[in-house]
């Protein structure tokens, strides 16, 4: 099976503060590399995660964001939003990664799938695709 994956910023956030390795977080972060998850994003989730993880109060080093941002260029994919007129988004922040996974899921075919990982499933509308950390990887464990 195939991985693509949408990550919600905080799902980033959480991942490279944490100092749990075991953190389902972390777990995902770590999948990238060894070739199980592909992350999609677009150019606006790019210069999402940079601004928000360069926030002071995170106290992420520039040189920590960047090799994390080469990593999602390196391994991932880049895909144009869908667009979408989803009536169920709280925040309009959240949906570019709705557009984003919705474009994905346009291209999957035979074992691949493509899902939307977040921390804040009350931000999204409920869609099997749209999963927290520990889904996933529950799902990537069976």
């Amino acid at each position: 099976m195939r991985y693509y994956v949408v990550f919600d910023t905080n799902v980033i956030v959480s991942a490279l503060l944490t100092r749990n390795p075991e953190a389902p977080t972390v777990r995902l972060v770590d999948m990238i590399t060894d070739g199980i998850i592909t992350p999609v994003y677009s150019h606006a989730i790019l210069e999402e995660y940079n601004e928000v993880l360069l926030r002071p109060k995170f106290s992420l080093r520039p040189e920590t964001v960047g090799q994390f941002l080469q990593v999602i260029r390196q391994f991932g994919e880049t895909m144009n939003p869908l667009e979408t007129e989803e009536p169920f988004l709280r925040d309009s922040d959240d949906k570019v990664f709705y557009e984003v996974v919705m474009a994905k899921k346009e291209t999957v075919h035979g074992d691949e799938e493509a899902y939307l990982v977040t921390g804040n499933l009350k931000h999204f509308p409920v869609r099997t695709f749209i999963v927290t950390p520990a889904e996933l990887i529950s799902m990537i464990e069976r």
